[in-house]
């Protein structure tokens, strides 16, 4: 059994606790409009072009074995399919014009990374935590790969949107020591406008794990203008009373907006479809200063285990 990921970070700081591993899975059921990897959307090795970085060699057009690449460097591919499994174009590539997104592996695999960096992990109390994308849509793989890092005393932790079937997190509770669950609009309205779907399985999953397990973190990204809002924090805060976060000591962690993840929008897909434009307006700057009265809102409504992400 393999999977498919589009990134390994190592000495990882802000995945859980001490140095760790964080695994990058590919596929998720959401489409967020401000998704920071919308490269690890979609379950499939993908090839993506940049024209800024092509020097129009013509290396690709000859090695294409079905004519799809043309030598214009703005009107690059044909909308016809590739061939399945062909990297032909990117082999010969020589500017990094031609992007590979999506690496497989196998269990022993990667465990042959994980394990490169053992020593950290014990010195640190890190390990692996295993993020996405959703990770828990591989749920056969993780529950091998869970159960193998604790035959090797590795600590995991799983980060989680939580649009999944409830019975793939029963699989792996006993096996993860922390659970990190996004928690991003309440309005399911808005949250399917945002997010492409419902979020009542997320929220009943949410609190079922609460019933389960105290090792969770909930991380809510603040999106300008759309997860940050008066009226989207007084609808989490009011959720989260209501299912006891207080009394259950359950940690919160508020992610500011990261505006990198704009310069992975409008990449055109050679094997997949093009990642579409930023299609929201998110120029709104986030200063210290706002992300402390968010912060204040929490701790004014009686939460006081929690911290903004890379600043606290």
């Amino acid at each position: 059994m393999n999977v498919l990921l589009f990134d390994i970070k190592r000495f990882a700081l802000y995945d859980g606790k001490g140095i760790r591993t964080t695994l990058f899975f590919m596929g998720c059921p959401l489409t967020c409009r401000w998704c920071q990897n919308p490269e690890g959307q979609t379950d499939t090795v993908a090839l993506y072009y940049n024209p800024d970085k092509c020097i129009n060699c013509g290396y690709c057009i000859d090695a294409c074995p079905i004519g799809k690449i043309l030598p214009n460097i703005r009107q690059r591919f044909l909308p016809v399919p590739c061939k399945e499994n062909c990297t032909a174009c990117l082999s010969v590539c020589p500017s990094g014009a031609i992007k590979k997104v999506g690496e497989s592996y196998s269990l022993d695999s990667l465990m042959k990374i994980i394990i490169l960096d053992n020593d950290f992990y014990k010195i640190s109390n890190g390990g692996v935590t295993c993020s996405g994308g959703e990770p828990l849509i591989h749920i056969s793989f993780i529950e091998q790969l869970a159960k193998k890092l604790k035959s090797e005393n590795i600590d995991l932790s799983v980060e989680t949107c939580g649009s999944v079937p409830w019975e793939n997190f029963e699989r792996i509770i006993p096996l993860v020591s922390h659970f990190f669950y996004d928690i991003k609009i309440i309005n399911n309205k808005l949250h399917r406008e945002f997010t492409g779907i419902d979020n009542s399985l997320i929220l009943d999953n949410f609190n079922k794990l609460l019933d389960r397990t105290k090792n969770i973190t909930v991380r809510i990204p603040l999106i300008p203008l759309h997860t940050d809002t008066d009226e989207n924090i007084i609808d989490i805060i009011h959720f989260l009373k209501k299912s006891k976060l207080i009394e259950k000591g359950i940690s919160i962690e508020l992610l500011p907006y990261n505006t990198l993840a704009e310069t992975k929008y409008n990449k055109e897909g050679i094997n997949i479809p093009t990642i579409p434009k930023y299609s929201i307006n998110v120029k709104k700057e986030q200063t210290y200063s706002f992300l402390q009265g968010r912060k204040q809102m929490f701790i004014k409504n009686g939460f006081s285990n929690i911290r903004i992400l890379s600043y606290e």
